[in-house]
């Protein structure tokens, strides 16, 4: 039996219409296809904003997590929660490795202190300022060095946002705990990651009421950073080539790191020998022009410095209380996103100590390692290969305390003055105090030095009979 007519022509546009989908169905897959593919890929950290080399927060994204942003190859930093790794896991797990510590800090007498407490407890000292500049040689970026009193560049550039007629001037390290502001070391710990360590050494001291037994100074370091929002340094490497750790008591600021192993095919990224940026030649608008670039990663120019496309680089944001951590001869830069404070210092661990021997021999004892490690170690200074490091290092009495320390996991959060090897405050500050009172100085200054020296000087070491006093956690606002 036939299919009726009335069935047949119904059922001839169903086919039809059938017919109709499919090719639209089709269609749209293929536009579809295209669309991605033509379209840039979704930001899931965004990137710099156009015409602005603001970068947004990249606290977000999972590490391993590849992403193509500003022409960068970039990785999120590995993040991991206070209190969820020993000391020795977490060197054995990251020792190798750019990671935040979230929360590290927050258990910090400084996480909360507020602007109010900062200038408090610290506003009469004198801190230096830098400006950053696109075109300048230096250092990190960094030109136009100012001192002022911290009150005075708290109020004038940091809570006003470095509006109105301010510059946006960058308190960027340059200046310790010790040299700045004493009382400081009860307030800013050193977290237990970092706490059992060979510090740079400025002083060896030695004092009898202090039981003979040598104290190792430090003026220089814990150094302080202070900003206001869109102040920032560009991609540079600490000097000795030594792991850097910072913990953020207030604001949030993103870092831009790359590893030693990413950089030591590029030219253009060894900075082993010479601090000062990377810069390049290239022809300008102009017949017969040619201008200067100057290396930059939050604006990166890749025409300029194509090896910026070719290294994996490692992102990630951090707020108050957060502890980061950078392997020895890690590049970095770091952007403050809002009105931040922060202590940074340089040190280097039992767990690290091969790793540095190997950058440092590599770099053919590059940006004074070797002078670091056989004046912290207190070793000869005749250094010659790879093996005499190692032995400098494994053989030192200091060294090998440390690393008994490290070996039984006697790890805490301490003070600096704890570091130094003082049992309380007053002493290590009045040692600090006699060795800076005893150093050199710079010939090359005249009257109006001496005196802002002298007057530096007297503020630190009036300092030293402060006492402190446990506070409540609640914050001082502003």
């Amino acid at each position: 039996m036939g299919v009726p007519y009335a069935r047949q022509r119904s059922g001839g546009r169903i086919n039809i219409i059938i017919v109709a989908l499919s090719v639209f169905a089709l269609a749209s897959l293929c536009f579809l296809r295209w669309y991605r593919g033509a379209r840039p890929p979704p930001r899931r950290l965004s990137g710099l904003i156009r015409g602005d080399d603001t970068p947004t927060d990249s606290g977000e994204g999972s590490p391993g997590e590849v992403q193509r942003r500003d022409g960068l190859h970039i990785v999120p930093i590995t993040r991991i929660p206070a209190g969820s790794i020993s000391v020795k896991e977490f060197f054995d797990k990251h020792g190798d490795e750019v990671v935040i510590v979230e929360g590290e800090a927050r258990s910090h007498p400084a996480f909360g202190l507020g602007w109010q407490g900062l200038k408090d407890l610290c506003g009469g000292s004198t801190i230096e300022t830098t400006t950053y500049s696109e075109t300048a040689a230096d250092w990190a970026g960094l030109e136009d060095t100012k001192k002022m009193k911290l009150a005075t560049y708290i109020e004038r550039h940091v809570l006003s946002g470095g509006g109105g007629e301010e510059e946006l001037r960058y308190a960027s390290g340059g200046v310790g705990i010790p040299e700045l502001c004493p009382p400081l070391d009860h307030f800013a710990k050193i977290p237990s990651f970092v706490s059992s360590a060979l510090i740079p050494v400025d002083q060896v001291y030695n004092n009898a009421t202090e039981g003979g037994e040598a104290k190792y100074l430090q003026q220089g370091q814990p150094e302080v950073f202070i900003g206001p929002a869109g102040t920032k340094s560009e991609l540079h490497m600490d000097s000795m080539l030594i792991p850097f750790w910072m913990v953020v008591y207030e604001g949030k600021k993103t870092f831009r790191t790359i590893l030693y192993n990413e950089t030591r095919s590029s030219q253009a990224l060894s900075f082993y020998e010479d601090q000062d940026r990377p810069s390049t030649t290239i022809r300008s608008k102009g017949p017969g022009e040619e201008e200067t670039r100057q290396l930059e990663v939050w604006n990166p120019d890749l025409e300029a410095f194509p090896d910026l496309a070719d290294v994996t680089v490692h992102e990630g944001t951090l707020v108050g209380g957060d502890f980061i951590y950078l392997p020895p001869a890690t590049l970095h830069a770091v952007y403050n996103h809002e009105r931040s404070w922060a202590v940074s210092s340089n040190s280097l661990y039992p767990s690290t100590f091969d790793k540095f021997v190997d950058v440092c021999h590599e770099t053919d004892f590059g940006l004074y390692c070797k002078e670091f490690a056989t004046e912290s170690a207190g070793c000869d200074p005749d250094v010659e290969t790879k093996e005499d490091l190692r032995s400098c290092l494994l053989d030192s009495p200091l060294v090998q305390r440390i690393q008994k320390e490290y070996d039984e996991g006697r790890l805490r959060d301490k003070t600096l003055h704890e570091m130094s090897g003082f049992d309380s405050f007053e002493p290590w500050c009045l040692a600090n105090c006699e060795t800076l009172r005893e150093s050199p100085i710079d010939p090359s200054w005249g009257y109006d030095e001496i005196q802002e020296h002298d007057e530096v000087l007297e503020y630190i070491c009036s300092r030293c009979d402060y006492k402190h006093e446990q506070r409540g956690r609640k914050p001082h606002l502003l």
